[in-house]
């Protein structure tokens, strides 16, 4: 997004960020009369439509890029390699 107060902007940006219970993966800052950020944030889908709501109003928008990771198939690989970690640390014990 465009700014005329870079500064304000970003602690508004990462106070949303906060307030949606996301958290920030990644910022790239640079430039020093022409200020540039570049952030890859990690937002709930449940607060999501919210916070891009909000986000617009801080700026004009000039890109915006969007994501989703289905992420089922990981988390239940995890749970079942856990589960079988527990079992034989019980039957090592």
């Amino acid at each position: 997004m465009d700014t005329y107060d870079y500064d304000a902007s970003m602690a508004a940006v990462r106070q949303k960020i906060k307030d949606s219970g996301g958290w920030i993966a990644s910022v790239s800052e640079s430039g020093s009369k022409t200020r540039r950020a570049s952030m890859i944030l990690r937002i709930p889908v449940s607060a999501y439509a919210d916070f891009m709501a909000g986000a617009g109003e801080l700026g004009t928008v000039t890109r915006r890029s969007e994501n989703a990771d289905d992420v089922t198939d990981e988390y239940t690989d995890v749970a079942t390699r856990l589960e079988n970690q527990r079992v034989l640390m019980k039957r090592l014990q």
